[in-house]
C-alpha cells in the first residue's frame, strides 16, 4: 500500500471515529433533554397534586370548583402588599404545622 493510500485510510478512519463521537454526543444530549423534560413534568404534577391536597385539607373540597377558582383568581388579581403576603404565608406555615401535629397525634392513638 502506498503512503498516500495509507494516509487516506487513516484520514477516513479518523473521520468515521469523529462522526461516531458526534453521534454519541447528540444521542447523549437528547437523553439529557428528555430526562430534564420528564423531571419538569413530574415536578409540575407533584405541585398540582400538593395544591389539590392542600385545598381539600383546608376545607375547600366542599366548594364547587368554580367557587374555589373564583376565590383564587380574586386573590391573584388583588393588590397585596409584601407585608400582607408574608402574613398570609405565615398563616399557611402555621396551619401546615398544626395540621401535621394533629395527624401525628391521630397516628399515635
Amino acid at each position: 500500500m502506498s503512503s498516500s493510500n495509507l494516509l487516506r485510510d487513516q484520514i477516513e478512519r479518523s473521520a468515521q471515529r469523529l462522526a461516531q463521537l458526534k453521534a454519541r454526543e447528540i444521542v447523549s444530549a437528547q437523553r439529557d433533554a428528555a430526562r430534564t423534560k420528564e423531571a419538569v413534568r413530574r415536578t409540575r404534577a407533584s405541585q398540582r397534586d400538593a395544591i389539590g391536597t392542600l385545598l381539600v385539607n383546608a376545607g375547600f373540597g366542599a366548594l364547587s370548583l368554580e367557587e374555589v377558582l373564583g376565590a383564587m383568581l380574586s386573590y391573584r388579581e388583588s393588590v397585596i402588599s409584601p407585608d400582607m403576603r408574608e402574613r398570609y404565608k405565615q398563616k399557611g406555615v402555621d396551619w401546615l404545622a398544626s395540621n401535621a401535629r394533629s395527624r401525628g397525634r391521630a397516628h399515635t392513638h
